[in-house]
This record gives C-alpha cells, sequence and structure tokens, in this order.
C-alpha cells in the first residue's frame, strides 16, 4: 500500500480500526478500508461491518486468509466453513439494500442505531484524518473508553489531534438505569476500581485534563483547543444519588443493614450526593440504619417509609 501511495495506519483492535473507517467514510463521503487478519481478526471487525451498514456508510472490510489449497486443515485462525466461516458471516452485515445520499455532512453525529460501545473513539480518528484541519471532539464515557480507550496511541503515534472527553460515573450507565427501572436491581453495572481516565490517558502520550465543577471543564476545553495534540478530559462525576427500594428488591429487614454497608463500600461515601432507602415503616430498623449512616460520616441518607395496606 505504501508503494502506491495508500496511507496505512495500523490500530490497536481490529473493532476500532473498522469503525475508524467509518469516520473517515462518513466524514468525506469516500470509500474507507479496514483491513484486519483471518480467523478472530476478521470476527473483530464483524461489529463494525453492522455499524457501518446500519449507519448507510461506504466501508470496504478485507480479512486474510489461508491458503486454499489446505482448507480442511486444522490451521490457526482458520475462516473457512470449516471453522469461522467469515464470508457467510459478513453478508447479512454487509449487504446494502439502498443508498442514502448527505448533502453536507452534520456537525454532530449521535450513533442511535447499532449503538456499538466506544465506535465513536475510532470514528474519531477516521474523521480526523479525513479532515485534519477541523477540530474533532469525541464525547464518550467511562465504560467505552475501558473498552477501546487505547486506540488513542493511534492517534498520538500517527499525528492525529483529537479532543476526547470522557463522563466518568464509574458505572455502566444505560445498563444500570434500564436494570433499575425493570428490576430494581443494578447487578454487574458499578465500577469497583473506578478508571483513573487522565492516567490512563497519560500512559497513551496524550495530555490529560480533570474536570469536577463546571468551571475547571471549561477552562480544560479551552486548553484542549489551545493545544495541536490528543488530549483527554475526564469528566468525574463525584456526586451522585443511590437508590434502594428494599421493598421492590424484596428485601427483609434484617438484610437491608448489611445491605447498605456494601452499598457504601464499593464507593468512597463522599462520593453520594444522597443515599435513599424505601422500606416498610419501621421505628427500630430507621433508628439502626441511621446509626450506620452517622458511623461512616454519611449524614445524606435519606430514609423513606412506607405503611404496607
Amino acid at each position: 500500500m505504501v508503494d502506491y501511495g495508500l496511507e496505512f495506519i495500523p490500530g490497536r483492535h481490529e473493532s476500532s480500526s473498522g469503525f475508524a473507517a467509518s469516520g473517515y467514510a462518513l466524514q468525506t463521503g469516500k470509500l474507507g478500508v479496514a483491513f484486519a487478519t483471518s480467523g478472530p481478526g476478521g470476527t473483530n471487525l464483524l461489529t463494525a461491518a453492522a455499524h457501518a451498514k446500519a449507519n448507510n456508510l461506504p466501508v470496504l472490510f478485507i480479512t486474510g486468509h489461508q491458503s486454499i489449497q489446505e482448507l480442511g486443515l486444522p490451521q490457526c485462525q482458520d475462516s473457512s466453513s470449516y471453522l469461522a466461516d467469515l464470508a457467510e458471516m459478513f453478508r447479512p452485515a454487509t449487504l446494502f439494500s439502498k443508498l442514502v445520499e448527505l448533502k453536507k455532512p452534520g456537525s454532530f453525529v449521535f450513533d442511535a442505531y447499532f449503538a456499538c460501545m466506544g465506535n465513536a473513539i475510532g470514528m474519531a480518528i477516521g474523521a480526523k484524518t479525513a479532515a485534519p484541519e477541523e477540530t474533532i471532539v469525541c464525547i464518550t464515557g467511562d465504560g467505552c473508553f475501558m473498552m477501546l480507550g487505547t486506540e488513542i496511541n493511534t492517534a498520538v503515534c500517527n499525528n492525529l489531534p483529537v479532543i476526547f472527553i470522557v463522563v466518568n460515573n464509574k458505572q455502566l450507565d444505560m445498563a444500570l438505569k434500564g436494570m433499575e427501572k425493570t428490576t430494581g436491581r443494578i447487578d454487574g453495572t458499578l465500577y469497583e476500581v473506578p478508571l483513573d481516565a487522565a492516567k490512563f490517558a497519560e500512559s497513551l502520550g496524550a495530555v490529560a485534563y480533570r474536570a469536577e465543577t463546571q468551571d475547571e471543564f471549561a477552562s480544560a476545553l479551552q486548553a484542549a483547543q489551545q493545544l495541536n495534540q490528543d488530549t483527554i478530559a475526564p469528566i468525574n462525576t463525584k456526586e451522585y444519588e443511590l437508590n434502594i427500594d428494599c421493598k421492590k428488591l424484596n428485601v427483609t429487614a434484617p438484610e437491608i443493614v448489611p445491605l447498605l454497608e456494601g452499598c457504601l463500600q464499593m464507593f468512597k461515601k463522599d462520593e453520594y450526593k444522597k443515599v435513599v432507602l424505601t422500606l416498610e415503616n419501621n421505628a427500630i430498623l430507621k433508628m439502626q440504619l441511621s446509626r450506620l449512616g452517622r458511623s461512616v460520616g454519611l449524614d445524606n441518607l435519606e430514609i423513606i417509609s412506607t405503611v404496607t395496606t
């Protein structure tokens, strides 16, 4: 490719390389191309291929394959019908039924169709490749940043300055809200060890600014715009509300105290704006919970008592 004047940018993960090709296609309207090795390299591209189809983006995905003469032999990363048939797997994700022409790309892109976690990181890098003179800003969450944030190193190594804004609320927010609303539970949606997005970004060669207030964020964004290199501005949401509906969770009175203790141990107490407990009217239990809250320095514990009719 280099011999033919084609620019080649080696990514850190095939999926994000596919998203980068999509970002290039979105920004230019031209064909974006993503390469991957055979086997798992190809299956890693599949998500990006489905994402490109859902957004009607012209992207060519190319994967490797072992020698056709060796089909049927136990080969490393086999991509034939004997193991993972990539040609068959990609077929439903890459057939376009109609072409949608966008005369002028929008300045704000929100993927609400296939909604791949972390795709904005690669797409922002691809968009910057296509339009190096434009300011490209990627807004993502800490969950997405954990998944594909290593691609920042791709941008750094190829001198593609993108501003990444990481909303760090220490949880898988959409999953948490959906589970809490439908089941009253939030299993597996909280990070016991939160991401330090600033240190992570710095380890990949980017400049990082921390922001916990509106003024800090405004200053960080202004500084990032003046730099001509990749910049990360993690927004740490230190204060949030924890709601525990003991009735919906079917938690009995003896279980409520250890439940609250466990929740408070998952994060530092000063990160909670408020902790709200909803439980059956029980004066003794309310006194125990209030005492527990004070013992750990939690002064913003609200207990809502309900009476069973």
